[in-house]
């Protein structure tokens, strides 16, 4: 619950510009930029949620997914994510900050690689939960693409 809570809140915190840095790439600082109007990209998400969750106190993690292309595109070949450690199932879950996306196979939240395998297997129970209506078909069409490497 805490983790869906804050995807949800990071989310709502600014609106994506994927060729938009901030002047310092630390949480409050990113923060601070978007309450004065600006916009930032997939990985400001990613590190604003996973130094959101760890002060919570739910472990977390940034992960950089990257397309097959990733050495000849000019630009768009990636795609940062944070992973949250539930310690009450065990397992990391991707969380998706931008999109404020979390993907399940039923009733189990997936990390990016147990994501890539659903997807390459066609599961029928795979799902996404977001509390600003991110649906399924959309976020795993975009998100496909990414998960050929992971950093």
């Amino acid at each position: 619950d805490r983790v869906r809570r804050m995807s949800h809140w990071v989310r709502r915190q600014w609106e994506h510009n994927g060729r938009n840095e901030p002047a310092r790439p630390d949480p409050l600082a990113i923060l601070a930029e978007a309450r004065a109007g600006k916009r930032f990209r997939c990985v400001e998400y990613a590190h604003v949620l996973a130094a959101a969750l760890s002060a919570v106190g739910v472990p977390a993690r940034v992960v950089g997914l990257q397309r097959a292309d990733v050495e000849t595109a000019a630009s768009g070949a990636g795609h940062v994510v944070a992973e949250a450690w539930l310690r009450d199932q065990g397992r990391w879950v991707l969380v998706d900050g931008q999109w404020d996306a979390i993907p399940f196979l039923g009733d189990v939240p997936l990390d990016a690689v147990a994501l890539q395998a659903a997807l390459a297997a066609r599961a029928p129970t795979l799902r996404v939960e977001s509390a600003t209506g991110t649906s399924t078909a959309r976020w795993t069409r975009w998100m496909a693409p990414y998960l050929y490497y992971f950093v």
